[in-house]
């Protein structure tokens, strides 16, 4: 209760940050691991809905338009002419066991290629003209159990990868989010700490560093909410960073005139 009660008083001004301006660094690192470990549940709770959607999409797109083929021990038996070609807005799907396609087609920026025996996934991680294609390439009896490869198939696989993939997602986004704070509450800090020096009733640099580790709350908790609504057109860094020096420098300078009966300017409200 006391967590969630800090959590949306550091939402609501910057006066509130005088209390946690002295808190230990232990504390404060709880603190901010709880805040990342909560808001990175709900943002990929928020794609699971999504995710499984997806998974329907591609099934109904396998059997409306890829003809079933059989995966027997590791390999493809299948009657269909060769190669294959299915596309779907910016993905092709090839199916190739004579050997007469062994490659990635550039021709979109992302597809699926079977063989005999492998799986060949290639996709461009950006849309810049000279961005790299990524590769992978992998055994089919270490992707694909033995069956039937149908729709029904295709939507099952889906779903598998989903929930087995869930709990690993979970931890990486909480692993990555929580270093990326941490590493730009440090240098914020740093550079605040440089900037105090010239101003006669300088904050301490614990204290910079726990009102840059606080002023994550807000910044995370928006940038959360516009990612689990996808919200299309909206660069999330951008405004996560805004909210975050927002939060940051009103909140540095609101302490300070607390803390040393500093006058607030006279464009400011009381």
């Amino acid at each position: 209760m006391n967590f969630l009660r800090q959590a949306v008083n550091l939402c609501m001004g910057f006066a509130r940050y005088q209390d946690v301006l002295d808190k230990p660094l232990a504390a404060s690192l709880r603190y901010l691991a709880a805040v990342i470990a909560i808001l990175s549940t709900a943002l990929v709770v928020s794609y699971i809905p999504r995710a499984l959607v997806f998974a329907d999409q591609q099934a109904a797109w396998f059997e409306e338009k890829v003809p079933p083929f059989t995966i027997n021990e590791g390999r493809i038996e299948s009657d269909i002419a060769q190669p294959f070609r299915a596309y779907q807005d910016e993905f092709t799907f090839i199916l190739d066991t004579t050997g007469a396609v062994t490659n990635p087609e550039t021709n979109t920026p992302a597809g699926l290629l079977l063989t005999a025996e492998n799986l060949v996934f290639w996709f461009k991680p950006s849309d810049a003209p000279n961005a790299p294609l990524q590769t992978q390439r992998h055994a089919l009896s270490r992707m694909f159990a033995d069956g039937t490869f149908d729709g029904k198939y295709v939507k099952h696989y889906l779903q598998s990868m989903i929930f087995v993939g869930t709990p690993m997602l979970l931890v990486g986004l909480f692993l990555a989010a929580l270093l990326a704070t941490l590493a730009h509450a440090w240098f914020f800090t740093f550079a605040a700490n440089l900037l105090e020096r010239s101003h006669p009733n300088p904050l301490s640099r614990q204290q910079l560093l726990n009102i840059a580790l606080h002023a994550v709350t807000p910044a995370a908790l928006v940038f959360t909410v516009y990612a689990a609504f996808g919200l299309r057109g909206v660069d999330y860094w951008f405004l996560y960073l805004v909210v975050y020096g927002i939060f940051l420098i009103g909140a540095a300078n609101t302490c300070r005139r607390l803390l040393f009966g500093e006058e607030a300017p006279e464009d400011e409200s009381a």
